[in-house]
């Protein structure tokens, strides 16, 4: 919640100041869980919608850009994109992409994307949390892999 209290003052480059949120795991399932609550209490009037497109640390797989250093023999796979929209998918994600683009062109990133919509329920908060999880710790495992094998 600091963050929303300190929006303000985000110098943010990339898009609408008020649209990007740059978290760590557990500060993002707590922000889900407590706009959810704030949705609950009616502290909210309606629904709120997190979402990520391709910026983060599992929803890309470029071989010029994010996944440039990968010497396993995968940067030219789309495996970090298409497990982690799988995995939100399987997660209850209220929707999945997988979108190609992205900053570095058509045919250079594969992107694997959601959306969540957090409507005050018990199986929003329970969404929420096993998507967040999930779409920090798949990019999270991928990147560990990397730094092992360099």
């Amino acid at each position: 919640m600091t963050w929303i209290r300190e929006a303000g003052r985000h110098q943010m480059v990339v898009g609408s100041q008020a649209r990007i949120l740059y978290s760590d795991q557990v500060g993002r399932v707590r922000l889900a869980q407590a706009f959810n609550e704030a949705v609950r209490t009616h502290r909210l009037k309606g629904p709120v919608v997190i979402s990520r497109d391709h910026h983060d640390v599992s929803g890309t797989d470029s071989p010029f850009r994010e996944t440039s250093n990968v010497y396993d023999g995968s940067a030219f796979c789309a495996d970090m994109a298409v497990q982690n929209f799988i995995g939100d998918a399987f997660r209850g994600a209220t929707w999945v992409a997988l979108h190609n683009g992205g900053g570095v062109g058509w045919g250079e990133v594969v992107n694997g994307g959601f959306g969540l919509v957090l409507d005050g329920t018990e199986d929003a908060h329970y969404k929420a949390t096993l998507t967040l999880n999930w779409d920090v710790s798949n990019g999270g495992s991928r990147n560990g892999q990397e730094s092992l094998q360099s």
